[in-house]
Parts: structure tokens; sequence; C-alpha cells
């Protein structure tokens, strides 16, 4: 490298002009046996922020191609912990505990923590975990993004003979993502068969330890009786935490 460097030698400077421009000083450098005259300084400049405004514009499709995949819907494409707005000490304390299991992630996967946010509907459940995994998928993690009834169908869709995908696939899918959030939990199952491919999913997840969060409206009573002791179990185990949103609903 500094071989490269001594190459370089300025041997003069002259006045020329850039049509957009104006006049300009342009220096001459030897490099080897070659002169190399410098160009336009604004027109540099010009280019170098074009540069990066394309380079800032690519990555910012390739986020929204990214949130798209991973299941995020177009209301809560805007969602982030910065607009999130708490209306008490709890809500508070539920912000600061997404914000920092989305900051220990990595340590959150080493034990596969999952977390159960409960509560009265339109209390920020669903745009704080949106805001988590948004904010996984910037740093490159796999995330997925559901409701309950959708990815019930989802696997059952693979019955059909004109699919192009199989359940083994799907639910692979399901429980090899670092992180999966279900919302939605607690409609009532369709059938016994729904529960337990509900329960695969989870009792998936959970062999592989990652983390599962799960969005309800019931309570926390209300939610184990409705997915089944054995999947609200394995939800718990490893630090796994409730947390319950209990006030006036923001849409209102």
């Amino acid at each position: 490298m500094e071989n490269l460097h001594q190459q370089k030698k300025l041997v003069g400077c002259k006045m020329k002009i850039c049509k957009a421009h104006g006049e300009y000083n342009s220096k001459e450098i030897k490099f080897n046996s070659r002169v190399i005259e410098t160009g336009c300084p604004m027109c540099a400049e010009e280019s170098q922020k074009q540069q990066e405004e394309t380079e800032r514009q690519e990555k910012e499709q390739a986020l929204k191609r990214k949130i798209e995949v991973a299941g995020i819907t177009k209301r809560f494409k805007k969602t982030s912990f910065n607009n999130y707005n708490p209306v008490s000490n709890t809500s508070v304390k539920n912000l600061k505990a997404l914000q920092a299991y989305s900051k220990e992630f990595k340590k959150v996967c080493e034990t596969g923590s999952s977390l159960i946010l409960c509560g009265t509907p339109g209390t920020g459940k669903t745009h704080l975990a949106t805001a988590l995994l948004k904010d996984l998928i910037k740093i490159g993690y796999i995330v997925i993004y559901t409701t309950n009834y959708n990815m019930i169908a989802k696997i059952k869709a693979t019955y059909s003979k004109f699919s192009d995908q199989n359940e083994k696939h799907v639910i692979h899918q399901l429980t090899t993502a670092k992180l999966l959030v279900i919302d939605e939990v607690g409609v009532i199952f369709g059938s016994e068969a729904d529960k337990i491919l509900f329960y695969q999913v989870i009792n998936g997840r959970y062999d592989n330890m990652l983390p599962t969060i799960l969005i309800s409206n019931l309570t926390q009573k209300e939610l184990k009786n409705s997915i089944g002791e054995r999947c609200f179990d394995r939800l718990k185990e490893g630090a796994g935490a409730v947390l319950n949103f209990k006030w006036d609903s923001y849409r209102r």
C-alpha cells in the first residue's frame, strides 16, 4: 500500500471548465508513467450523493420485501418502538420488555424464551410484536408473523392436490424461523385436528429451542384452557413470560 502511494505524484494544476458548474481547479497526478487529471469536484460530489441515495433506496426496497415475506401486513408496516404510545406504567414496562427482548435476542435464542402478550383488544400488542420483528429483520433474522387462523389454513391448504407445497415443508418453515409470532390465538379452533396442528408447531419450536410469541385477547387463564396445558407450559419454560395488556383500546 505504501508503494502505491509513493507511485502517485502531484505534478501540476490547471483551470478547466465544467458545463454544469463552470471553472474548477483540475489536479494533474502522475501515476507510474501516466498523468491523470481530476474531474469537477462538484460533479464528483453529486455523483457520490446519487450513489448513496440509490443504495439507500435499494436497501429500503429490500427491507420492504423482507417485511412482506415475513407476513407483516400493510396495517403494521409502519409500526416501531418509537411510535408506540404508552398509556400506563404497565404499558411502559411492556414496551421496555419488548425492547430488551429485541436487544438481547441472541441470548433469547440460546434459551428459547417465549412471550405471551394477552389482554384487551386494541392495546398495542400487535404493534409491539411487529416492531420487534422489524428490528430483527433489519439485522438479518428470518422471522414470521401470522394469525392462528392463517397458520392453520396454510398447513391445511397443502392437503389439496393442486398445492405446490406439502404439510411437512410448511411446518418446517414455521418451526425453524428464528422467531414466530402467532396473533389472534384463542379464537375457537375449528376442530380437534386444528388444535393438533397448533400443538405440532409449538412443540416443534420447543424441541428446536426457538422462541415463539403468542398474541391473544383472552386472559391468561382463558388462553391456557384454549391452547391446552402442554402448549402453555412449553411457552413458559426457559424464562418465558406473560405480559398483560389491560387498558382501554387505542382504537376508541
